[in-house]
């Protein structure tokens, strides 16, 4: 018998179903999948591509999740990332390597996307990177998902191509504001609160960072999340770091007079997203080397263990 206590039971338990929280995983990760003229600019590109993408990939598909990717540059990288993302179901932007050869900018995820964009740098030195974004549909109403890779300063000083792609970073946010929607901006922003340089020249932490990019979110209603996971890179523990490609030896030679990174290790992968979303958990992960199926030499460990990148990913999960 259906006795009003128990439809008042019934009632509570189908109010606490229907309202219950939306998750959505968000993870920026740099995949150094990167060659110029048949050289490996990180090194094992092509050794780390399938270990790598099926690691990131490996994901609960029944928890919503966007993958942000910077420098998958390669053709195999992207067609590696392309197969096993659809093997899964999973939606990849954008779906051309054309449309990627020079930007180096993906998304993968498992909502539903009802809008992808490619707003490009007007000045970029080497590349033609950009903001690439994808707005998703949640049960809560659309999200905006924004995945990004900067230019970056050195010990000379700060770059002003550097400065002005967060200007225009600066004016697409106050575009997107003016839909009302929640926005998730992260990726690759070389720079971050703890940078610094083996060539040190001026005060970097404080001109790249604090005075100049955390304002543009800030300012606008975005703020950090996770900035308490550990550097994303790292020369104490990741040998792609501390022992790079021959090519970018010989650069850093000829322009700092060191063989290794000029930059020291830092936390430079960023995920900034409106105030008004909350997290559950936010960290790093893609950190525990793994054995490639061919050696990395002098980049594995006495396991014969080697970093899937020279960059680790920072995630976050957030509450719709």
């Amino acid at each position: 018998m259906l006795t009003p206590f128990r439809l008042f039971l019934i009632c509570l338990v189908t109010i606490g179903y229907t309202s219950q929280a939306e998750e959505i995983r968000v993870i920026s990760y740099n995949a150094g999948l990167l060659t110029s003229t048949g050289f490996n600019l990180v090194p094992c590109t092509t050794e780390r591509t399938e270990p790598q993408a099926q690691q990131l990939l490996d994901l609960d598909p029944r928890v919503h999740f966007a993958i942000l990717l910077q420098e998958v540059w390669t053709r195999y990288g992207f067609e590696t990332y392309k197969r096993i993302a659809t093997e899964k179901g999973f939606s990849m932007y954008p779906a051309m390597y054309e449309d990627v050869a020079y930007n180096g900018e993906i998304i993968i995820t498992n909502m539903k996307v009802l809008k992808h964009t490619f707003v490009q740098f007007p000045d970029d030195d080497h590349a033609y990177r950009g903001i690439r974004t994808v707005t998703v549909q949640s049960d809560k109403g659309p999200v905006v998902i924004s995945n990004v890779h900067t230019s970056y300063s050195d010990s000379s000083g700060f770059l002003p191509q550097h400065r002005e792609q967060f200007n225009l970073i600066a004016r697409f946010l106050d575009a997107v504001l003016k839909t009302g929607y929640p926005i998730i901006f992260a990726g690759d922003f070389n720079a971050g609160p703890n940078m610094s340089y083996r060539s040190e020249k001026y005060s970097s932490a404080k001109t790249i960072w604090e005075d100049t990019i955390l304002p543009v979110f800030t300012s606008r209603g975005l703020k950090p999340f996770g900035n308490e996971a550990a550097n994303t890179w790292s020369e104490e523990t990741n040998t792609l770091v501390s022992y790079p490609a021959r090519v970018i030896r010989w650069m850093n030679w000829y322009e700092y007079g060191i063989s290794e990174w000029d930059q020291n290790s830092a936390r430079i992968d960023h995920i900034m997203a409106s105030s008004t979303l909350k997290t559950l958990e936010t960290g790093r992960s893609m950190a525990q080397p793994v054995v490639l199926p061919w050696s990395c030499t002098g980049r594995a460990d006495a396991q014969g263990r080697t970093p899937l990148s020279d960059h680790y990913a920072v995630y976050a999960r957030f509450v719709i």
